[in-house]
């Protein structure tokens, strides 16, 4: 009787997990967790730059086909500190009762707009033929990645170049320079033509 309780303990100590084991494996799913972090990030960062792309793009095409449908101009404004832009005039496909305002910022984009450039300024009118006034583009970015939209002046189309990445050139602290007094002596320097601190 005694050997079976012995029995017993020992084959249930057999089928648990000792603290050790717990925080190995909890060691190794942080690991890869960190490992993956970055892959995700950089994976909604595209995703979400990709959306706003094909949103300005099907809004230039839609404000295009209202100017030909209308034989009439439609502007297509741009708010580069805001990041956002409007199809003046026109009313939003979801919300009818309010104006046709896209804030590239907000969900689910999260986007900003970079540089807009349509014959010097950041408005855009189709004629009533569907004509733009000027060629142009639009850069959006989120985090590193950015994306232009350029506008064709022949056809009016819209289309979005590959994806870039940007990396920021590197900050270098510089030391300030003393100011030289000109009747100071000069520095001693050594052989090596090196400043000694005196």
């Amino acid at each position: 009787m005694l050997n079976k309780k012995k029995c017993r303990a020992g084959h249930a100590a057999q089928r648990a997990f000792t603290i050790v084991e717990a925080v190995m494996v909890m060691v190794i799913l942080g690991m890869i967790g960190m490992m993956a972090m970055p892959r995700y990030s950089a994976f909604a960062a595209t995703q979400q730059l990709e959306g706003a792309a094909r949103r300005i793009t099907a809004d230039l095409s839609l404000a295009q086909k209202q100017a030909r449908r209308t034989s009439t101009g439609q502007p297509v404004t741009f708010n580069l500190a805001q990041s956002r832009y409007q199809l003046v005039g026109l009313k939003h496909p979801d919300h009818p009762k309010i104006p046709f305002d896209i804030g590239l910022g907000d969900e689910p984009y999260r986007a900003r707009i970079v540089s807009v450039s349509f014959g010097g300024d950041a408005q855009l009118v189709y004629d009533g033929f569907g004509k733009p006034d000027s060629a142009g583009q639009v850069v959006i970015a989120v985090g590193a990645y950015q994306k232009t939209i350029e506008v064709d002046l022949g056809t009016g189309r819209a289309r979005a170049l590959p994806t870039v990445i940007v990396i920021p050139d590197p900050v270098i602290p510089v030391d300030p320079i003393e100011p030289i007094d000109p009747l100071e002596p000069p520095p001693h320097t050594g052989g090596g033509g090196h400043v000694i601190a005196q």
